[in-house]
């Protein structure tokens, strides 16, 4: 996903190091100071990570706010759809189990 946002932005980082900073935004989620949702955190692991790769500061720090409001993003719709998929399955089971009762 990096690479790809990197790339809607044209700005030419290359897969080794989106895969480089991408490899140690991961590895940060294993620190004791982990906050919930990785709020700074991940912004901060990213930043640090590719503005040691060669990124400017400014396009590592907002293409960090980006990558981490896409991935809440993408988490909340699908727990939702989740959470609606298991809502009408377990309302159908259940009116299964009152009609064979």
């Amino acid at each position: 996903m990096p690479f790809l946002l990197f790339k809607s932005i044209e700005v030419d980082v290359g897969l080794a190091k989106s895969i480089m900073g991408n490899t140690f935004l991961e590895l940060s989620s294993i620190l004791p100071i982990y906050t919930v949702g990785g709020v700074g955190v991940v912004e901060g692991a990213w930043s640090l990570a590719f503005i040691s790769l060669g990124i400017s500061t400014q396009i590592a720090i907002s293409t960090g706010i980006t990558y981490h409001l896409l991935l809440l993003t993408y988490i909340a719709i699908t727990g939702a759809l989740s959470f609606a998929l298991r809502t009408k399955l377990s309302r159908k089971a259940k009116k299964d189990l009152e009609k064979g009762a």
